[in-house]
C-alpha cells in the first residue's frame, strides 16, 4: 500500500509538472496566468495549449487522489485552475467547447466532460445547466453519440458518473438504459467470437 501511495503521489506531481501554468518548467514552456490556455492539459507535457478532454480526465484524477487522502504542495491550486480553464471552454450560447478558442457547437463529450467538473468540484455556474440538459437529451445509445466526435464510451463514461451523482429518477433513467445497451453490445461482441 505504501509503494501505491507513492507512486500516485508521483503520478500527482507529474501532473502537476505537465500542467500550463507558469509553474511548468522552462524546457516545457511556462504559460502565464493571463492566458486563455492557462491551468488546461493536453497529450503531451510540452503542449502550448490545453482541451477539455485531456483537462478533464486530469482533474478527475486529482480529484481521485484527494478522495484517497493523496496531497502534494501546490495540488489544490492545480485543481482551482484546471476547473478555471474548463469554465474558460464555456460560450454561453452553446455550452462546454473543447479548447477556449474552439467556435461551432461543442459535442456530447464535451457537455459531459463539463457537467462532471461542476458537479465533482461544486461549480454552479450558468452553463452547468445547458450541460446537464444537454446530458438529459442524449440517453445512452452504445454505438454513438448525438452530435459532435464518435466517442460513445468517453460519452457513457462522463454521462454516467454525473448521472450517478445526480441521482434520483435520472440516475435511474440512465442506468436501466445504460445495462439494456451494454447487454446488447455484449451479446452481439460475442456472436462473432
Amino acid at each position: 500500500v505504501a509503494r501505491a501511495r507513492e507512486l500516485c503521489r508521483e503520478s500527482v506531481r507529474y501532473l502537476l509538472a505537465c500542467q500550463l501554468t507558469e509553474r511548468r518548467c522552462e524546457a516545457w514552456g511556462p504559460i502565464q496566468r493571463t492566458s486563455l490556455r492557462h491551468g488546461g492539459w493536453r497529450y503531451t507535457p510540452d503542449s502550448v495549449d490545453g482541451d477539455i478532454s485531456v483537462s478533464g480526465w486530469s482533474l478527475i484524477a486529482l480529484f481521485a487522489a484527494g478522495v484517497a487522502g493523496i496531497e502534494v504542495e501546490g495540488q489544490a491550486e492545480a485543481v482551482d485552475w484546471g476547473v478555471d480553464f474548463i469554465m474558460r471552454c464555456v460560450n454561453p450560447s452553446v455550452g462546454f467547447r473543447y479548447t477556449p478558442e474552439t467556435g461551432g457547437l461543442p459535442s456530447n463529450v464535451q457537455m459531459g466532460i463539463g457537467a462532471l467538473t461542476c458537479v465533482l468540484f461544486g461549480s454552479t455556474a450558468p452553463c452547468l445547466k445547458k450541460a446537464l440538459d444537454d446530458l438529459d437529451h442524449h440517453l445512452c445509445a452504445g454505438t454513438q453519440v448525438g452530435h459532435g466526435e464518435n466517442s460513445p464510451l468517453y460519452y457513457w463514461y462522463y454521462a454516467t458518473r454525473t448521472n450517478y451523482l445526480r441521482g434520483g429518477y435520472i440516475w435511474e433513467a440512465w442506468r436501466t438504459v445504460t445495462i439494456e445497451q451494454l447487454d446488447r453490445y455484449l451479446f452481439f461482441s460475442n456472436q462473432g467470437a
